[in-house]
């Protein structure tokens, strides 16, 4: 289990998919200064961008005090982080081996970074950018781990649950595969959600995450203990 939590997620290289040409073009272009090649939202494609244009898009975003809030000394907010997470582990250390319990805390950590994805679908809207949060080498990386080992398989239980688009396009097909569901009208809709994870209320997702925990067969670990 301790290996399952450690290595989750993690992908097996497969090898390069590139032509040298490709690689050598590719390494060119990160020696660009003035310019910045970010992914499209949703996977379609790749946008080019002046770097002053972008940072002014992420400024924008990260500096929303609705959202987030601006600390003046990082090194201090990651010592309080790393802190917390040893209270929590010396008021549930049945929840954790001491091979885990060493592995949950990083000593090491810096702060997380943020990347904007311009979403295409949107030109419309003069391309907005998905904001993404990354959390690697970060002092709840790993304690991020453990929770997404434990909560993600509850996900399965849930009857409506569509992972991404091609997950609902299979669930259509599965429909249509149905003798009968053909001959029936259906109507598609779809909602647009702007900021969607940053506004979902911390105390609805807390108690959707505990009605889950309280229905599992096992209950390893505790539901306090990942709750809190």
């Amino acid at each position: 289990v301790d290996l399952g939590i450690k290595d989750h997620k993690e992908r097996n290289f497969s090898g390069d998919n590139l032509s040298k040409e490709e690689r050598s073009a590719l390494k060119d272009m990160r020696s660009w200064k003035d310019v910045i090649v970010r992914p499209y939202d949703k996977g379609i494609g790749y946008v080019v961008d002046d770097v002053v244009n972008y940072e002014n898009r992420v400024k924008k975003e990260i500096l929303n005090p609705q959202t987030y809030v601006v600390v003046d000394d990082p090194a201090s907010e990651i010592v309080k982080i790393n802190t917390r997470i040893k209270d929590w582990i010396d008021k549930y250390p049945e929840s954790l081996s001491d091979n885990l319990r060493d592995w949950v805390v990083n000593e090491n950590a810096s702060c997380g970074y943020y990347y904007l994805l311009y979403k295409a679908h949107k030109p419309e809207k003069g391309y907005p950018g998905r904001l993404i949060t990354s959390a690697c080498g970060s002092p709840t990386e790993n304690l991020s781990k453990w929770l997404e080992f434990h909560l993600g398989p509850l996900m399965d239980s849930l009857p409506y649950r569509l992972q991404d688009s091609s997950h609902f396009l299979r669930k259509l097909l599965d429909y249509n595969s149905v003798e009968g569901n053909k001959t029936h009208s259906i109507i598609h809709c779809s909602w647009d959600i702007e900021a969607m994870y940053p506004n979902i209320q911390n105390d609805l997702g807390i108690e959707a995450c505990t009605d889950l925990l309280n229905k599992r067969t096992h209950t390893f670990p505790s539901t306090e203990s990942i709750i809190e």
